[in-house]
């Protein structure tokens, strides 16, 4: 039973407000609590993917910057392993599973033609992993003897997402692929060592025509010498045509090799989805978003049970739920979920003498008091000390507490700056609207000749014609130096 829960993130929370909240309050506050707990996630997960970046710049195939550091073997080796363990690690908590590459390599399927063989060399291989994530079908027409090969649509079973984290001997880089909708049976396309062989048939068929043709044009060419006219044309014949069977049997080959290298081209071309550095950036917005879903269902049906719930209660009431609501088979993660919410202090918890401990949720306010706290304990806010410094203050604490981390002394000179860029850029604009009134008004209490060579319209309203850019600065913006 799969762990992914297949249903959007959007699609849960309005599924939830609309059918377990008769009252528009309780809506606003659940969606309230939603968004909070969603943008903190994303934040922590936020983290973690610029860590793994990090760790993946030394293997990036992709990577078009100048690298800083240069790597002995023994150092490079040892953050290939850190990151293999994190990536394998981001990769389970996004709920993906991995398969084995011994039972891979094993039990593949070849969907090829039966005239072509698909050798994987593994051998050229250092390192593999295949992770996939839901399945489902894909319907594709094909042709087939039993129906005259006529176009008949055949289901194949599909997994939902794979990612392929492939490196190659003798080479530093790592190669991350993402791809979806992939048949069960055409993993084999996804390994850059895939090629594309004659099989063992097509290699006897057309060695033993080509050996046959030659050894009967020496026999028949040697018995021609003291033959009929007959057999003169024997001798020319028969190679001929063991030399077309050959032809024949090479350019089926080709035909059908060409056919499935272009299939394979385009699927790649369309199931592809994600390379590198993109597939972290989608592995940590698809880890946010799982983990978001199971936070949300733990809190929610802990929040409307009559009592205090164990883990495996929770589990089995979860599983339930999607079960109903959405018919999905889901194994739900009740711990992981449990330990978000007892990590951002929503979970209250009481242990029985002898029993497994069971657990509740605070109220919605409370909740969102507590996320909000969370949320100002990252982001304070930035306040002026009475010294014109500024500080980062701690949820509802004095400017001069002692929980204020003051910044950096140049980003409380930029910080300054820009204030006072403000302030001055407010009070041009001020003084700038000013005499835009005060010349209108004036030209309009006092109209006076225009002067010598010039009309009227030379001397315009403010910010058009030529005076008008010569005093306003053109297109309507107030200039500072009038």
């Amino acid at each position: 039973m799969k762990s992914f829960i297949s249903v959007s993130l959007n699609d849960l929370v309005d599924a939830l407000a609309l059918e377990a909240y008769a009252d528009a309050d309780q809506r606003g506050l659940f969606r309230v609590l939603t968004t909070l707990s969603a943008n903190l996630v994303n934040y922590e997960c936020s983290r973690v993917e610029e860590d793994l970046k990090g760790l993946f710049a030394a293997f990036n195939p992709d990577a078009d910057t100048v690298e800083a550091r240069s790597w002995d073997e023994a150092s490079l080796r040892l953050q290939e392993e850190r990151f293999m363990e994190k990536i394998q690690e981001l990769f389970t908590l996004a709920n993906y599973h991995e398969l084995e590459r011994e039972k891979f390599v094993e039990d593949i399927r070849v969907e090829a033609p039966s005239r072509l063989r698909v050798d994987l060399q593994m051998d050229r291989i250092d390192r593999l992993m295949l992770l996939v994530r839901g399945s489902g079908q894909r319907i594709i027409q094909r042709r087939k003897m039993s129906s005259f090969y006529r176009l008949e649509d055949v289901t194949l079973e599909t997994f939902q997402r794979i990612a392929v984290v492939v490196k190659m001997r003798d080479e530093r880089q790592i190669h991350l692929k993402l791809f979806k909708d992939v048949a069960k049976g055409d993993l084999e396309i996804l390994l850059p060592t895939c090629q594309v062989r004659m099989t063992l048939l097509d290699r006897f068929k057309l060695g033993g025509s080509s050996g046959s043709a030659v050894i009967s044009f020496i026999q028949l060419a040697m018995k021609a010498m003291v033959a009929m006219p007959f057999k003169i044309l024997l001798a020319l014949v028969v190679p001929g045509l063991f030399i077309i069977y050959g032809g024949k049997t090479y350019l089926d080959y080709r035909k059908i090799r060409d056919s499935y290298l272009s299939t394979m081209a385009r699927n790649l071309y369309f199931l592809n989805i994600a390379n590198n550095l993109g597939v972290i950036s989608r592995l940590t917005d698809s880890r946010a978003e799982e983990q978001t879903k199971e936070a949300i269902l733990a809190y929610h049906l802990l929040s409307r049970a009559s009592q205090l719930l164990t883990s495996d209660e929770l589990r089995a009431e979860t599983e339930a739920f999607l079960r109903q609501r959405f018919r999905l088979q889901v194994k739900f993660d009740a711990s992981e979920a449990l330990l978000w919410l007892d990590r951002h202090h929503l979970i209250e918890t009481e242990t029985p003498g002898t029993g497994e401990p069971r657990y509740g949720v605070v109220a919605f306010k409370e909740a969102i008091q507590r996320l909000d706290a969370i949320w100002d304990g990252i982001y304070p806010p930035l306040q002026q000390g009475d010294d014109g410094g500024f500080v980062w203050v701690g949820l509802g604490q004095p400017v001069v507490s002692s929980n204020q981390v003051r910044l950096p002394a140049s980003d409380a000179r930029y910080v300054s700056a820009v204030a006072a860029a403000a302030e001055a850029e407010q009070e041009a604009g001020i003084l700038a609207s000013l005499r835009r009134m005060v010349r209108h008004f004036t030209r309009r209490a006092i109209p006076g000749p225009a002067p010598d060579g010039a009309t009227s319209s030379a001397v315009g309203s403010e910010g058009h014609g030529p005076a008008g850019e010569a005093r306003g600065g053109g297109s309507g913006q107030p200039s500072t130096s009038a």
